[in-house]
């Protein structure tokens, strides 16, 4: 095992002190600054819903295996529990984010591409393969090259979206989320060729934790709550989860 669940870390609701978008520390704003930019100059982005799973900041379990599941000696050990997270998380929690998506489910299950082209098979397409509720959706919709990729803002020209996605309603699944400008020019390129909804769900949304006081307590927090799989940030209505 690459991580016990115990080492996971929540994140937590949005709230005061908590952004509405990635769900990360946002001081005394509504969002956080690369959010609210990117939703400033991209309106179409205030109807994607972010669902991150858990906290991956410097340090911790979960982001020693979002680095090695990738190429590293015993990379399927750690593949294989990033994929269990995975599937066990989306199964119960894929209805809280098509709910906040305004959809009652999602047609394709898609992923964001490396921004710069990789050979062979991503590997988060392994661990999508193996989970219950992408069986029979999973589509590769999204690929990289776009005009966008030297940029740090999200944009639409980041990644080429194909053309079926015209129409779906779809959910993008990323491994990592720092920034968030892959995510956010995914859920653009797709909503630029018709996607009439996307949303996204993400593994380890990352930050460092000991980089301002704030900071350090939302860690806090979430370290004594503790995670627990079977709340998300759309239906965590434990008390000490709004906390902060």
């Amino acid at each position: 095992m690459a991580f016990d669940p115990t080492d996971l870390l929540p994140m937590l609701p949005a709230q005061a002190g908590v952004c509405h978008t990635c769900h990360q520390p946002a001081g005394s704003f509504t969002r956080c600054w690369p959010c609210k930019e990117a939703l400033q100059r991209n309106e179409s982005l205030q109807a994607v819903p972010v669902l991150p799973i858990s906290l991956a900041s410097n340090g911790q379990a979960l982001t020693n295996a979002l680095w090695r599941y990738k190429e590293w000696d015993g990379a399927d050990l750690y593949a294989d529990d990033l994929a269990a997270l995975l599937d066990d998380f989306g199964w119960r929690h894929g209805a809280c984010l098509a709910r906040e998506a305004g959809v009652n489910r999602f047609d394709s299950v898609t992923w964001v591409p490396s921004s710069k082209a990789r050979p062979g098979q991503h590997p988060v397409v392994e661990i999508l393969d193996s989970t219950r509720w992408a069986n029979g959706r999973l589509v590769e919709l999204l690929q990289s090259g776009g005009a966008g990729e030297a940029h740090q803002d999200p944009r639409a020209d980041r990644f080429h979206a194909h053309r079926d996605a015209c129409g779906q309603r779809v959910l993008v699944v990323d491994d990592t989320w720092t920034r968030g400008t892959n995510g956010l020019s995914a859920a653009l390129s797709l909503l630029d060729v018709g996607a009439t909804a996307v949303a996204l769900l993400v593994i380890g949304r990352w930050f460092t934790e000991d980089r301002d006081e704030g900071t350090q307590h939302y860690v806090d927090v979430a370290r004594t709550l503790g995670f627990d799989s079977a709340y998300c940030v759309f239906c965590d209505d434990r008390p000490n989860a709004r906390a902060l």
